[in-house]
């Protein structure tokens, strides 16, 4: 018999039941599991929605300065300069690139095995999309625009939130119609007021010129 194929007994079989083993032939595995179409769906939005490693992208960022940094101090020992000169010129573009160098400058440069920045720029564009589109990042939830309930919830929240500032507004309007018709009440008080003043002052005056008449008048009769 051939390829790990043989009988429990070669009696009847007119063989001698020697099987040759088949060195080629590879025994399928029976431990392992086969996920399903949701899991691979779940598990490959887990991946691509996996934040990146910092301290990943700090490395690769201090790894692309120092290379920069080598590549000056080659040409600065071309140049002649002193090691002091090579020194505190290599620290001081070293602290400048630093704080100005930026990693994830294209997507197209960035090679399939730089796993995070690859998700640093996915990030990015999907924030860049989600600002496009007008969606909150903080309140997003992937999914949630075919949750019905989820949708009618909102829907009653955004209700609320408007029928509240309606109400707001409502009655900022009428604090401000109270406001104007307290000022014109003031106004025609003061009005009011101030003619009455004025009709005192009036008569006043006119009771201090008859007064006068009057007595210019005596004083005249008096001297004829």
């Amino acid at each position: 018999m051939y390829g790990n194929v043989g009988l429990s007994t070669p009696r009847g079989s007119g063989t001698n039941g020697y099987v040759v083993r088949n060195l080629s032939f590879i025994r399928p595995r029976k431990d392992i599991q086969i996920e399903s179409l949701d899991e691979a769906k779940a598990n490959s939005s887990a991946l691509a929605n996996r934040k990146p490693n910092q301290e990943i992208l700090d490395h690769e960022k201090k790894r692309q300065v120092e290379l920069k940094c080598i590549s000056l101090q080659q040409k600065l020992e071309e140049a002649g300069r002193s090691e002091k000169e090579i020194e505190g010129e290599i620290d001081a573009f070293r602290q400048s690139m630093l704080k100005s160098i930026d990693i994830v400058k294209d997507n197209k440069n960035i090679q399939e095995y730089q796993t995070h920045h690859l998700s640093q720029a996915k990030l990015s564009e999907n924030e860049k999309m989600m600002r496009a589109l007008g969606i909150n990042s903080k309140d997003y939830v992937e999914g949630a625009a075919f949750d019905r309930d989820l949708q009618e919830q909102k829907k009653r929240e955004r209700i609320a939130q408007r029928e509240k500032e309606i109400e707001q507004r409502q009655k900022k309007l009428e604090e401000r119609e109270h406001d104007l018709r307290e000022r014109e009440k003031k106004w025609e008080t003061n009005r009011n007021k101030n003619e009455n003043q004025r009709s005192i002052h009036r008569e006043r005056d006119r009771r201090s010129m008859e007064k006068d008449t009057d007595k210019k008048y005596h004083n005249r009769r008096e001297k004829k």
